[in-house]
């Protein structure tokens, strides 16, 4: 029997297009005042490259990537670009910093009809909302 995520590979591959929504990697503990500057932890680094190698082991490495301009998701994305390379169009955006699901929608509804991968890289808990919002029951790995 397969594995779930082998299921889930096969499924996206078959879809005209596919979602990846992330929150940043782990990031420092806020200080007074600068939330926009916090960088990656020494685990956020590598939770960052172990997610770039998971998705090019599962063939799912994004056509297009767009990405709240805060410190910690750049250091989270462009982690992952050493891994995918220069093939992802990168845009940044403050909008998915301060700009809730209305700056998600607003990235999908721009997106060009010929990208079959998109991933965007934001904060909680906008990600999470978005994933809910979006989500239907066929998009649950345990119903394939």
């Amino acid at each position: 029997m397969a594995s779930p995520m082998k299921k889930l590979m096969k499924k996206a591959h078959h879809s005209k297009y596919v979602l990846l929504l992330m929150r940043h990697a782990k990031a420092e503990a806020p200080e007074m005042g600068d939330d926009w500057g916090r960088g990656l932890t020494d685990k956020g680094l590598k939770q960052a490259k172990i997610m770039a190698k998971g998705l090019e082991s599962l063939k799912l490495v994004p056509d297009y990537i767009v990405c709240s301009s805060a410190n910690r998701t750049e250091q989270t994305l462009k982690r992952m670009l050493k891994r995918f390379g220069d093939a992802p169009v990168v845009e940044s955006r403050k909008s998915l910093y301060d700009g809730g699901m209305q700056s998600v929608m607003d990235e999908l509804q721009a997106v060009r009809g010929d990208v079959h991968t998109t991933m965007i890289v934001g904060h909680e808990p906008t990600m999470s909302m978005a994933a809910q919002w979006l989500s239907s029951p066929d998009s649950d790995p345990d119903v394939l």
